[in-house]
């Protein structure tokens, strides 16, 4: 016989997995009471006046007897203090598992795992409600495991992991990732599930195929405007200075406030660039596998294949006066900028796009 549990106490930093198990336990009581009725309760629905206003979630517990409707109850509390230890003592005292009526889903932040470590025990009356909260909330756990609740505390697959999550995620949308494209997935957005799973489901519905290659995922990438500035790097240290200045010219030409959100991430990512331009003066990745290549970059924030490969031909083929040159020149750029001068830091990265195929611009002295 299958043991209802009347209360499920989901615990994580990470909301996608708190989503997916909320999502099955919700799916799961419907198909047995599917004219359940569905109540949310927020963390300002409790908090008013420095004192937890519990009435409404107290009436929603109370046992009609038999004109009781079935209920799921979803309750986000936002940390361990004196709202959730409030909130949980009232589950506690009306939560029965002699009562299948409700269904209560507690959204947690990830909490230490010694509160699951607490044993169960018969609920009693608080006598001190000024004790600490966390002691308070390891007390109402322990009244509510005496009731069947459960406790789960998620954490999200680490790094190693991290390309068989991935993987398995796909499958559940009905595709297949190649285990190169899944790694590169794991360092983009660098262990964000719930951005790897939105990348998953835009793929899935422009996908020609179930078979995702990493092809597939650059496509994806490519067409993303997070990424809208990286053209610049790549052209300069691809020695196309022309193209370079039109990039640069069409950043800086947007409308609104184009040019005060758009040079400092030209900055940021031309450092970022020479930085591991740098790095890669001092090792043959040429030969290296693609793990290997994209733990190296990713170092430097560096996540596109073109840019990566903008600076593995650069570091072969620039000549090193033309990279302490730009990096000089960079400098320049930023000094300019972090003294409000806009101009000066624009003229400084268009002599770095025209440096790259004309050398004598190196040679030019301010006035």
């Amino acid at each position: 016989m299958q043991i209802f549990v009347p209360v499920f106490i989901l615990s994580s930093d990470d909301p996608l997995l708190k989503n997916d198990r909320s999502s099955e336990i919700y799916h799961s009581y419907k198909e047995k009471h599917s004219d359940s009725e569905y109540l949310l309760f927020t963390y300002s629905d409790f908090a008013s006046s420095g004192q937890s206003n519990l009435a409404v979630l107290e009436n929603e517990l109370i046992d009609g007897g038999l004109f009781t409707s079935n209920k799921i109850i979803k309750i986000y509390l936002k940390d361990i203090d004196k709202t959730a230890a409030d909130v949980l003592m009232l589950l506690a005292k009306y939560i029965s598992k002699q009562r299948d009526d409700l269904q209560i889903i507690i959204d947690l932040p990830r909490i230490a795992a010694s509160f699951n470590k607490v044993s169960a025990k018969p609920f009693a009356e608080e006598s001190k409600k000024n004790r600490k909260a966390d002691l308070r909330v390891k007390d109402a756990i322990s009244y509510l495991k005496n009731q069947n609740a459960v406790l789960e505390i998620m954490y999200p697959p680490s790094l190693q992991e991290m390309p068989g999550w991935i993987s398995s995620r796909a499958r559940r949308l009905g595709l297949y990732i190649d285990p190169d494209a899944a790694v590169f997935l794991s360092s983009a957005y660098e262990g964000n599930l719930t951005a790897i799973d939105q990348c998953l489901q835009i793929v899935k519905m422009t996908a020609k195929t179930e078979k995702i290659t990493i092809k597939d995922i650059f496509t994806y990438f490519s067409k993303d405007s997070r990424f809208s500035g990286f053209e610049l790097t790549d052209a300069i240290l691809d020695g196309q200075g022309l193209r370079a200045l039109n990039i640069l010219n069409s950043l800086c030409s947007l409308e609104g406030n184009s040019l005060t959100t758009n040079l400092p991430l030209i900055l940021s990512r031309l450092d970022n660039a020479l930085s591991a331009l740098a790095a890669a003066k001092t090792q043959n990745l040429r030969n290296a596998g693609f793990q290997e290549k994209t733990a190296f970059f990713a170092g430097f924030g560096i996540r596109l294949p073109q840019s990566q490969n903008a600076i593995m031909k650069a570091a072969l083929q620039m000549p090193d006066i033309l990279i302490n040159y730009l990096n000089k020149t960079l400098a320049c750029a930023s000094k300019a900028y972090s003294s409000f001068d806009n101009k000066a830091a624009i003229l400084c990265l268009q002599r770095m796009c025209v440096a790259v195929n004309d050398f004598s611009v190196m040679n030019l002295k301010e006035l």
